[in-house]
């Protein structure tokens, strides 16, 4: 059986609560681990309510922004942050060597990870925490 549940609005660790161990095959965060207050508490939820979670985000340690931050003294603008900070929405820039010290500190096991670079479909396998844009990881509980 097939289920699938999209949350476009609401909290959650609320909804992830409500559900068992064990009861999806994978939970799927695209984009949202930076958008939360708690992310660790959401990520170590999933890990328990899914048997696989994947992460995707963007890597604010990539070039660019760091280029343009020195550079222009701010943030980037750009397709994925339009807005200038004071209209955007809260947010909690994540690196690829954050998430993985994120990873080693709640006990997950990362299986796979994948980085694209800075269009987001070219695969980057030299130097990611550099020049990957998007990061893409699959975790799961370690043990």
């Amino acid at each position: 059986m097939q289920v699938r549940v999209l949350l476009d609005e609401g909290d959650i660790l609320n909804v992830l609560n409500f559900y068992p161990a064990g009861s999806f095959d994978w939970v799927v965060c695209s984009r949202t681990v930076q958008e939360l207050d708690q992310p660790w508490k959401v990520l170590e939820r999933a890990m328990v309510v899914g048997k696989h979670v994947a992460v995707g985000f963007v890597n604010h340690g990539f070039w660019l922004n760091r280029w343009n931050m020195l550079w222009h003294g701010h943030r980037i603008r750009n397709e994925v942050y339009p807005d200038p900070w004071f209209k955007s929405r809260p947010s909690n820039p994540v690196e690829i060597g954050d998430f993985e010290d994120f990873c080693q500190t709640v006990g997950a096991k990362v299986t796979r990870r994948a980085f694209l670079a800075g269009d987001w479909r070219t695969p980057c396998s030299f130097c990611p925490k550099l020049l990957a844009g998007y990061a893409v990881y699959e975790i799961c509980r370690a043990g």
